[in-house]
């Protein structure tokens, strides 16, 4: 688990955030933000062609995950068109926490896990953290944290030159490219994942060293998908930038 994901889950638990429960002597009740996508500079920084509404769906999916709202039936999100949202919480949700949550950038990671000639495969309980069904439980997931967005130079959407796919086309800078080159040396015949926010978002095996600091992430995507991943990954932060309009309370 990355830094920022640590966080997020420190603050999670802080907040009452996972599970249903509330944390004992909280106020009862609950919050509601509204928040506001701002469409002018999605348009700036994404450039023509990019859907806004596309981009405010899978931020809606990426704010639910950081609040861990599939464990807490108090987090409900909901769109209500034109870029706004509304979001409920626990009462105990500070509008610095929020602004957090909206303003975080997206972690990128990559990780090594099973065994050699294991398949790939991305289901449930990997999307989850557990151990995929083919991988021996002596061969632990090995976290290759010290590749990261930081060292991504661009993320650009592409179609795969032989099977017309929507991809997308990572491109590292020189201390990225020498890391990867190692790792994807150092792991020939295990599965590389590609880690975003916690989620794996493509997992691979590796037949052969990643040179040259250029990889293709491919398999799943859609190319509105593909696109909205590159502008997260390019813009650092969520697919769509956010600001808090109002907060209320709920009895």
């Amino acid at each position: 688990m990355t830094a920022r994901l640590i966080r997020f889950s420190a603050l999670a638990a802080a907040y009452g955030l996972l599970g249903s429960a509330a944390l004992a002597g909280q106020p009862s009740g609950k919050k509601q933000f509204f928040v506001q996508a701002d469409f002018e500079k999605i348009a700036e920084e994404s450039g023509e062609g990019v859907d806004p509404e596309s981009l405010v769906r899978e931020s809606i999916r990426i704010i639910e995950g950081r609040l861990d709202a599939d464990r807490d039936e108090r987090i409900v999100v909901t769109y209500q068109g034109n870029g706004r949202l509304s979001i409920e919480t626990p009462r105990t949700i500070t509008r610095e926490t929020m602004e957090d949550i909206l303003g975080i950038p997206a972690e990128l990671g990559f990780r090594i896990a099973g065994r050699l000639g294991s398949s790939c495969r991305i289901d449930e309980r990997t999307a989850q953290g557990a151990t995929p069904p083919d991988v021996e439980s002596d061969s632990p997931e090995k976290d290759a944290s010290g590749i990261g967005r930081d060292n991504l130079v661009s993320a650009l959407p592409s179609l795969d030159r032989v099977t017309g796919a929507p991809t997308v086309i990572f491109e590292f800078d020189e201390s990225g490219a020498q890391k990867l080159a190692e790792l994807t040396s150092e792991n020939l015949g295990r599965c590389l994942e590609i880690v975003l926010d916690g989620d794996i978002v493509s997992a691979a095996t590796i037949h052969e060293p990643i040179l040259g600091g250029r990889m293709q992430l491919s398999g799943g995507l859609t190319e509105e998908s593909a696109q909205d991943l590159a502008v997260t990954l390019r813009s650092g932060a969520l697919p769509a930038p956010f600001e808090i309009v109002d907060v209320r309370l709920i009895d």
